[in-house]
């Protein structure tokens, strides 16, 4: 979570809840601990963050560090403004390490930092990454796992058995720097290449650490036709959004607050400035009013809340305790 603001003491402007929000590396500037973004997506916001709040996709794939590989669309966070076209950035990778008492496995959190180049950032909100169909179907992928489709059509998928252990080296035949334990389930990994009996691999959730380990024969290839697990989603993109946004304004200190339609292109306002615009349609809470003037906290999605005042006569209709979305009459 992440919150930005008009000035270091000035009022709240946004508080952002997603991760990898988009927005232009171009327009990251600042310096010490604070920066101004601008994000453009549903919302039309210009404000400070905290540098150490701000996370970025990365776009062009490949290393970030020896033993960490990004994939597109992978989030990393910033550790400095762009300097001379480059970026401090740092993440964690995220990988079942620590076995439990009664079978499965908790997550390891394995921090790294690096210096790319800020061309391998998103300059642009990328595609879904598992499109498909129009409504972007959701793919059910376990945390900490591989998603194969980070790599190339053609990358060996190699499958590890239940109960086999992963150990990661640096090198063929090294001591191993990393090891996944085996669980009470298989897993996935991909064949990045290979020496001898040795092949490299991957493990996390994306970004991914690399290393070395013994050779297997690949089970298939990325792209191959098969069949998998997934959950194909059957609301429209506006409708997964309005779920989301309602789900967003229903936390304990709002729910009770009086809720409204509010159409695309409400403006938001400060000490009597516009600072934020919703690019499109989505919902209001009423904290308070003053005159004909509302101050309100609105989502378009499950990605961040704006806050701030609008006159009373923009809010829509008055929603009801309980609302379907994408059902009829829900409308």
């Amino acid at each position: 979570m992440a919150v930005l603001a008009d000035d270091p003491r000035g009022p709240l402007l946004a508080t952002v809840y997603a991760k990898g929000l988009p927005l232009a590396a171009s327009e990251l500037r600042g310096s010490g601990e604070t920066v101004l973004v601008t994000f453009k997506d549903r919302v039309e916001l210009r404000g400070l963050v905290a540098l150490q709040q701000l996370g970025v996709l990365v776009c062009q794939p490949g290393r970030v560090s020896m033993n960490v590989l990004a994939a597109a669309g992978n989030l990393v966070t910033l550790r400095s403004p762009v300097m001379d076209g480059h970026v401090a950035i740092g993440g964690t990778v995220v990988v079942p390490g620590v076995p439990k008492v009664v079978g499965g496995s908790r997550l390891a959190r394995i921090p790294f930092t690096a210096e790319i180049g800020a061309a391998r950032l998103c300059a642009a909100k990328p595609a879904p990454r598992h499109a498909g169909t129009d409504a972007d179907p959701v793919v059910l992928q376990a945390r900490g796992e591989v998603d194969t489709d980070d790599f190339p059509v053609g990358t060996p998928v190699l499958e590890v058995p239940k109960g086999d252990p992963l150990a990661l080296s640096d090198r063929p035949a090294a001591p191993p720097f990393f090891v996944r334990p085996g669980a009470d389930w298989g897993f996935t990994t991909v064949r990045l290449s290979t020496d001898g009996q040795w092949d490299q691999v991957v493990l996390g959730e994306g970004p991914y650490i690399v290393g070395w380990t013994r050779t297997r024969a690949p089970d298939h290839h990325v792209g191959d036709p098969m069949g998998g697990l997934g959950i194909v989603g059957t609301l429209s993109e506006t409708d997964v959004n309005l779920h989301a946004a309602m789900d967003l304004l229903a936390s304990a200190p709002l729910r009770s607050l009086p809720l409204h339609e509010v159409p695309a292109g409400t403006e938001l306002a400060h000490h009597g400035t516009a600072r934020a615009r919703l690019i499109t349609s989505g919902f209001a809470r009423v904290v308070r009013t003053e005159g004909a003037l509302a101050y309100v906290v609105a989502a378009v999605d499950g990605s961040m809340t704006v806050e701030g005042w609008l006159p009373s006569t923009a809010l829509g209709r008055r929603m009801p305790a309980r609302l379907s979305i994408g059902t009829k009459g829900a409308r």
